[in-house]
């Protein structure tokens, strides 16, 4: 790889750890299997929401969207791991109406951090983590 799209690569990385939109769009395809994330308002809307959350501006969300609109896979998956890789000590309870889709979600979010190479591994998350108390 040339040392100018190495850079490049950097810099949209380093982008991409501080800001969930931009780490979103970065992520998708490794989430979804490839697909190229067709953005909207109502994305950039959840994620300046979920940004709020995250700076401790705002303590709940409720998020009404028809089915289908990737709001599961943009809070359970994308949101969770951009957190985790934010903070590794941060704790998530994935609850679901289905064990298998809770799963699929917790899975969807720990193979982020072990793609080779994926956004979704920032610095932070190569610090151990803390011992738990017993």
């Amino acid at each position: 790889m040339a040392d100018s799209e190495e850079t490049q690569r950097g810099f949209l990385f380093a982008v991409a750890r501080m800001y969930f939109s931009a780490f979103l769009a970065l992520a998708f395809a490794h989430i979804k299997g490839g697909a190229i994330l067709k953005a909207n308002w109502h994305h950039d809307a959840l994620a300046y929401e979920l940004d709020l959350i995250a700076k401790g501006k705002s303590k709940r969300l409720v998020i009404a969207m028809p089915p289908r609109n990737l709001k599961s896979t943009i809070v359970t998956v994308a949101w969770v791991t951009f957190m985790l890789g934010v903070d590794p000590t941060l704790n998530f309870v994935c609850l679901s109406y289905s064990d298998d889709l809770a799963t699929d979600f917790a899975g969807g979010t720990s193979s982020s951090f072990r793609t080779r190479g994926c956004v979704a591994a920032p610095p932070a998350t190569s610090r151990p983590r803390p011992a738990a108390d017993v």
